[in-house]
């Protein structure tokens, strides 16, 4: 089988990148691999690489495309590929916003970012097109509708990197065959303790202190204030802790400035900013500690992370999303309802740091070598005729943002100058509508009366338990409202947020 490999390669400053370099030569070992770039200079080893244009001249000589898609510019030229149709996507992230951006308004085209959104959420992507063309923008609209269903349905396939992504894509709507690969990784050289002691003093560290580490490009969902305040709240009880950012931030996070807010001493914690690969594992191997918390979650597994096991180190991570993934023996999982103080404790409690490492290591073994990744890339790229023998998934917790939902009208009662109505909800599809999950925005039931002459009245229910495939529960829903007749429609939202992208689900006349 000839396949056609889309995907940035090194050089260029990219985590994918570098699981691209590392991925396909063992990947040649099983198909006929060519990658594509698009990109000046190349540093690969292992497979021949042709530049874009000579793929748009022979793509037919491909038995398959595959694309690695990510959440920034250097992915361009693969997602435009990928938008063609019938092509393997690998999803690294499902949030998909940031590319959009640099693809469209960055470059004064308003007018592609309306007819993205829209085309996959109708009113509502134009509502969020029209807040980012106009500088208004917000972080949890993106994770709502994250711009990747186009390009999934589009696919012959999708890959992922674990069960919670795939189920987010589920619950988005998209039905194509989608495969849970390993993100596979790299050896990582050890760092003896001479080197470990003389990188420590050129952070500014001694020795003898407990540091701990946060990876990567930082963004507020890997919530770097919260680490801050939990470091903060540690060194009341052991000053020798010490605290390192590894990784660019965002230009939106301001790490001093959240160091100030935390009432962080100066010499305290430290930041690099940009390292190399090599540097950034060299780093990794200094480290005591590694905190990669994630809320809200764009479906990544971490590349650090898997680093961070293979040399063995005490990791904590949010209990959420994808970390439902990794068992519990091998991180230390931190619940957002008690956050601080279990970041906290984790900073300073005494672990068994040789015992982690060991059950890091036999997970990776077991799970996530570039054996178990390419052959789940052979797979799904060997399901030729893929949507009639899709992939089935291991059935994991997450909220259904387009649940199939019906309503009937139970009881109608005057309270004054408000009105209860009782409504019997039941879930026609075939996933739990869960009344709470942690970490994400409850699912929510809106309810709006329209009546003749008066004001719409809106109103926000949450359920009382879960509700699963082919049960009913009653909702009571009390409006102000003095008039004898109405209008009553239900929709469905999360949070504080309607799906407006939908007709109600229910709506009929009222009378009181």
């Amino acid at each position: 089988m000839k396949i056609a490999y889309v995907s940035p390669l090194p050089p260029v400053r990219s985590g994918i990148a570098q699981y691209s370099a590392l991925l396909l030569p063992a990947l040649a070992e099983r198909l006929d691999v060519v990658a594509v770039v698009d990109q000046e200079s190349v540093d690969a080893q292992g497979v021949p690489v042709i530049r874009a244009e000579e793929l748009e001249r022979k793509r037919g000589e491909f038995d398959a495309v595959v694309c690695q898609l990510g959440n920034n510019r250097h992915h361009e030229y693969a997602w435009r590929v990928a938008n063609l149709g019938d092509a393997v996507i690998v999803l690294h992230d499902i949030v998909m916003h940031h590319l959009l951006v640099e693809m469209t308004i960055a470059r004064g085209d308003a007018k592609s970012l309306d007819d993205a959104l829209s085309s996959m959420y109708g009113d509502a992507g134009s509502a969020i097109a029209a807040a980012r063309t106009h500088g208004i923008h917000d972080d949890l609209p993106n994770f709502l509708y994250p711009a990747s269903e186009g390009v999934a349905r589009s696919a012959r396939h999708v890959i992922v990197h674990n069960r919670w992504a795939a189920e987010r894509l589920r619950s988005n709507g998209v039905t194509t065959p989608l495969t849970v690969a390993p993100l596979a990784y790299g050896d990582v050289p050890p760092l003896n303790l001479e080197e470990r002691d003389e990188l420590r003093r050129r952070l500014g560290f001694e020795p003898r202190h407990r540091v701990i580490g946060v990876f990567g490009f930082v963004t507020h969902a890997k919530r770097p204030a919260a680490v801050m305040q939990a470091f903060g709240e540690a060194r009341r009880s052991n000053d020798e802790l010490r605290l390192l950012f590894v990784g660019e931030p965002a230009h939106n996070v301001d790490l001093d400035e959240l160091a100030t807010e935390a009432g962080l001493p100066v010499g305290t914690w430290a930041k690099t900013g940009f390292v190399s690969d090599d540097e950034f594992d060299r780093h990794l191997g200094a480290v005591d500690r590694i905190a990669n918390l994630r809320y809200p979650s764009a479906g990544e597994t971490s590349g650090p992370l898997m680093h961070a096991f293979a040399i063995g180190r005490p990791v904590a991570v949010s209990d959420y999303a994808q970390f439902a993934d990794f068992p519990p023996n091998i991180v230390t999982r931190i619940p957002f309802e008690r956050e601080i103080d279990s970041l906290a404790r984790f900073m300073l409690t005494e672990l068994d740091t040789d015992a982690i490492g060991a059950a890091q290591r036999a997970w990776l073994r077991d799970t996530s070598t570039l054996d178990h990744a390419v052959q789940a890339y052979v797979t799904a790229l060997e399901l030729r005729d893929s949507r009639v023998a899709p992939v089935q998934l291991a059935p994991l917790t997450a909220l259904p943002l387009f649940p199939r939902l019906s309503a009937e009208l139970v009881a109608v009662e005057r309270q004054g100058g408000s009105v209860a109505l009782t409504v019997r909800v039941s879930n026609e599809g075939d996933a739990t509508i869960p009344a709470a999950l942690s970490g994400q925005p409850p699912f929510v039931l809106f309810a709006r009366v329209v009546a003749p002459g008066d004001a719409d009245a809106n109103v926000a229910v949450t359920l009382s338990g879960d509700l699963t495939p082919g049960r009913s529960a009653l909702v009571t829903i009390v409006v102000d409202c003095d008039v004898a007749r109405f209008t009553l429609e239900l929709r469905h939202g999360l949070g504080g947020i309607p799906d407006v992208a939908r007709p109600s689900f229910y709506a009929r006349e009222v009378w009181v």
